[in-house]
């Protein structure tokens, strides 16, 4: 919560109704907008509609009282409204906002290519982030990314900072063995 600005923070508890009014806007710039914003409140919330100012609960085991999230986190919420809203913009939110983003993404290719879905969009996702995590320094996060989503070969784009990613090598013995071939071929 550290990273989202602070009059975000105080729209956590109005996050269900803002879902359900997005729902209902018509396709307008308007809406696109609004779908940032709901981006980056969707990274806090992590699927909490049951109680959006607090998610989680304290449970008594054992005499001891122990926090239990309430929150789901395979929603994928960031990732849903950041693909319908503004492309590019990554600046705006910031470094924790993207490092999000890249984590759902990879979920999200993982499912769409068991399901054997397009993956189009999130590969212009992608072709966003990469360059965004190298301009801030954020090699090895690119060099994560790019292998998550079986991409590897963008690695040329890190340009002069892949011998930061070299510590791929050693990724790459946990790889596939499908894909150890097209790791070592790029690296």
């Amino acid at each position: 919560m550290t990273s989202v600005p602070k009059p975000l923070k105080f729209l956590r508890a109005h996050y269900p109704g803002m879902k359900e009014f997005f729902d209902d806007m018509m396709d307008s710039e308007h809406k696109k907008a609004f779908s940032e914003v709901l981006s980056v409140l969707g990274m806090t919330m992590a699927g909490c509609d049951v109680c959006p100012a607090l998610p989680f609960c304290l449970t008594v085991s054992c005499n001891r009282l122990t926090p239990t999230l309430l929150c789901s986190s395979d929603s994928r919420e960031s990732l849903k409204y950041k693909l319908s809203g503004v492309k590019g913009g990554l600046d705006t939110w910031g470094g924790e906002y993207v490092k999000n983003l890249a984590g759902e993404i990879g979920q999200e290719w993982a499912q769409r290519k068991t399901a054997e879905k397009d993956t189009a969009d999130l590969k212009a996702l992608v072709d966003e982030i990469v360059p965004f995590n190298v301009k801030n320094g954020s090699e090895p996060e690119a060099c994560d990314l790019l292998m998550e989503v079986d991409l590897l070969p963008m690695v040329i784009l890190v340009g002069p900072h892949v011998s930061n990613c070299l510590g791929g090598f050693e990724s790459a013995k946990a790889a596939p063995q499908t894909s150890q071939g097209r790791f070592w071929t790029t690296l």
